[in-house]
């Protein structure tokens, strides 16, 4: 009688095959490596999302840009000081107000002034590139905001006719940065931007 062979002695005999042993960690090592790399490949798709794209990217340049300009435009005012005075003592004149004592004090008081706006509108402009850089949807709408009201403060400075031309020009350029960035602000890569933000807080 033939006898029959063992098939628990084949699996022994695999078992203890060591060549088979370093083919099953081998598969194991190359399943586990594909399962890091994967996660790695995800981890890194996610962080992209988050990215601010290049419209807020430019949009938070030119912020910084329009904080320079905000502090040029008092600047400028220094070297026309022969041409404000003069307004103001028109002006004194015309309410029967005129000395040249008063000419000073209101001189002094508008260029303090100017730089105090001034000031605040570099700040402001620097807070927000800073909130709109890191994706925070209010800040959007209040640049949204204060972008429209510089956009009608230059309109009246207009009618009045006080500023010198270098002063409109920087002004104007001010309001020309102002509606650009709104622009990028609103463009669909900036709203899936704050959106992707919104989820992450």
């Amino acid at each position: 009688m033939t006898p029959t062979p063992d098939p628990r002695g084949d699996e022994a005999s695999e078992a203890s095959d060591p060549t088979v042993d370093d083919e099953l960690h081998a598969g194991l090592d190359d399943d586990l490596d594909d399962d890091v790399d994967s996660d790695d490949a995800g981890g890194e798709i996610e962080e992209d999302l988050f990215d601010p794209p290049w419209s807020i990217t430019l949009a938070v340049r030119l912020m910084w840009a329009g904080a320079v300009l905000t502090l040029l435009v008092p600047a400028i005012g220094f070297f026309s000081v022969d041409s404000i005075k003069a307004n103001i003592a028109a002006q004194l004149r015309e309410q029967h107000q005129y000395s040249p004592g008063e000419v000073d004090s209101v001189y002094q008081n508008l260029v303090i002034s100017n730089l105090i706006f001034a000031l605040a509108g570099a700040l402001l402009w620097i807070w927000m590139s800073r909130t709109n850089g890191a994706g925070k949807r209010w800040a959007r709408t209040i640049a949204t905001g204060l972008g429209m009201v510089n956009i009608l403060a230059f309109g009246l400075s207009l009618n009045q006719g006080d500023a010198s031309v270098v002063q409109l020009v920087l002004s104007g350029s001010s309001i020309a940065l102002a509606g650009t960035i709104l622009v990028l602000l609103w463009l669909p890569d900036s709203s899936d931007f704050y959106y992707m933000r919104s989820l992450r807080r």
